[in-house]
Parts: C-alpha cells; sequence; structure tokens
C-alpha cells in the first residue's frame, strides 16, 4: 500500500465509499501501521519513501516511522537522515510561502534523529 501508484489506486479502491479522499491517508496509515507492529522488515521502504517520495506528509511519516521501529541505531543512519534534513531544509528555505508541510517534515526529522541519537548514545553505554 506505502508504494501503491494513483492507477492501481483507483482499479483497486476506485469503488469504495473512502476512496473520494486518495490514497495519501491509506499509504500514511500503513507506514503507521508499519511502525505499530514494528516491522523491522518495513525500515528500507520507509527509508526509500524519504528519499523518494515526493510529498513532505510521507517523508516525516516514514521518519518517524523508522525511528519509533529500529532498536538501536547507528552513525550511517543518523547520516542519512541529517541528509534528509539538510534537504528537506534547503528546499524549505528556497520557498517564499512553504506549506505547513514543509515546516513539520523538518521538525519531524528533527524530532526523528533526537530519538536515533538517543538509541545510539545507549547503545555505546551498553
Amino acid at each position: 500500500l506505502v508504494t501503491i501508484s494513483n492507477k492501481e489506486f483507483k482499479e483497486r479502491f476506485g469503488k469504495m465509499a473512502g476512496s473520494w479522499r486518495g490514497k495519501k491517508p491509506l499509504q500514511r496509515n500503513a507506514i503507521i501501521a508499519l511502525a505499530n507492529y514494528r516491522d523491522k522488515t518495513a525500515v528500507p521502504l520507509l527509508l526509500r519513501v524519504m528519499k523518494e517520495d515526493m510529498r513532505p506528509v510521507m517523508k516525516g511519516t516514514a521518519a518517524w516511522a523508522v525511528a519509533e521501529i529500529v532498536n538501536e541505531s547507528n552513525e550511517e543512519m543518523i547520516q542519512y537522515f541529517n541528509e534528509q534534513k539538510a534537504a528537506a531544509t534547503k528546499k524549505l528555505e528556497s520557498l517564499e510561502n512553504p506549506s505547513k508541510e514543509d515546516i513539520e517534515l523538518v521538525e519531524e526529522l528533527d524530532k526523528a534523529i533526537v530519538v536515533l541519537q538517543e538509541k545510539y548514545r545507549e547503545e555505546a553505554t551498553k
């Protein structure tokens, strides 16, 4: 569901009553479910969503989900999140009127980085 195309969404869910809302709420909720179930197999997919999805809300939700799922962090993951934050911040600064979603993406990345850094420190002290 996280990577379903518009065409696939319309074919599978187009006749359902709630389909008028589009695929974004369904995809966002799927990411939240992955985080709630702590599905570690979803981490590569979520990292790809962070990098490739154009929608800030999806990137931010994926960042939150990864931080929730992983039990331990490493420098490479923290660096990846910092790179994503730098790209989001650069985009935000280039926009004359940034959207609420663009602002929230940077905030979500900040929160996720803090969580990952805490997990990294905890792992280092074991």
